[in-house]
């Protein structure tokens, strides 16, 4: 493999790093190995994250025992909720393209099965749906849609913006 170091830039190509540590601003066209990656600061994954194994991301001591956790530091002051996890669609591509009815955030939960394609399905969501046309930031749903055996995801409940339940 190859290392290159010029104007405070390291370029690693087909090298192999146990444990690298990246602080600051970090840009590679791929990330992988086997040890542990740790990021000091911002992280942007472009198109996609891939991990086999577990994932931590936090500002603290990971749990034992899960597989991915989302966490943060406890207030040290207020009761508000602390956002955590933020699902967001920004709407910063295209000038004068609106977001349209049922658009927003979906967390999806998929559940093994090695009769589908890639082995697993999606067998339920937590969805945030826009209510209206235009890119107004009021008038938002959360739904949750589950799916029978043999079955399609449907939706279930909703909670609409006037805080009106349906099932």
């Amino acid at each position: 493999g190859t290392v290159v170091l010029e104007d405070n830039t390291v370029t690693l190509s087909n090298k192999t790093i146990a444990s690298p540590t990246l602080t600051g601003t970090t840009t590679a066209a791929a990330i992988s190995g086997s040890g542990t990656l740790e990021v000091a600061g911002n992280a942007y994954f472009g198109s996609a994250l891939n991990v086999s194994g577990t994932l931590y991301v936090s500002s603290s001591t990971p749990p034992r025992g899960s597989l991915a956790a989302v966490m943060t530091r406890a207030a040290t002051a207020g009761s508000d909720p602390l956002e955590v996890l933020r699902l967001e669609v920004p709407d910063t591509v295209t000038a004068g393209v609106n977001t349209t009815i049922g658009m927003g955030p979906k967390l999806s939960f998929y559940t093994p099965n090695s009769s589908e394609p890639g082995g697993s399905f999606e067998g339920a969501y937590i969805a945030a749906e826009k209510e209206n046309t235009g890119d107004a930031r009021d008038d938002m749903s959360l739904t949750l849609a589950t799916c029978p055996q043999s079955g399609t995801v449907t939706e279930r409940m909703r909670i609409n913006s006037d805080g009106n339940v349906g099932i």
